[in-house]
């Protein structure tokens, strides 16, 4: 509903005499927005890698499961990343413009700056096993910014 700027692209497929089915194929950020915008490449730190090393990284992602993932997250400490003074300002803009519960009517800038800047804000969990930030058609009461990193997205279906 253009609260985010984070998308998930959604296959409908309609089989005959059964309701449609929803398939999660893939994201869309911000990023690739603006890359289409100005019809140019975004470089970053994850785009710095070698044509070998993407090659190994597609036979790797064939044969990924949650197993394989879980390994990422387990045995690492809480990390609470420190946001930079631009970083917060950028936010703040951000929120303040696209999301309407942001906005100087409801919140002020100062009051936002300072709540995003609160170390409580920017976390990185340890993983915990059926544990979801999302679910579909499940209402939620938070909001969830990813400024920087990789995000999996896990479909059961």
């Amino acid at each position: 509903k253009g609260l985010a700027h984070l998308g998930i692209v959604i296959k409908i497929k309609y089989p005959e005499g059964v309701d449609p089915i929803y398939e999660a194929i893939g994201i869309i950020t911000l990023e690739d927005i603006i890359e289409e915008i100005i019809q140019s490449e975004i470089s970053d730190e994850t785009d710095i890698i070698s044509p070998d090393v993407d090659k190994t990284n597609l036979e790797v992602s064939k044969n990924i499961n949650k197993h394989h993932i879980r390994q990422f997250f387990e045995n690492s400490s809480v990390i609470i990343p420190q946001l930079t003074h631009n970083m917060i300002l950028t936010i703040c803009q951000f929120m303040s413009s696209e999301i309407k519960i942001f906005d100087n009517e409801h919140v002020s800038l100062n009051i936002l700056r300072r709540m995003i800047a609160h170390p409580g804000v920017a976390i990185k969990r340890d993983f915990v096993e059926n544990y979801f930030l999302y679910k579909t058609g499940v209402p939620v009461d938070y909001y969830i910014l990813i400024i920087e990193g990789i995000l999996v997205v896990l479909n059961r279906r």
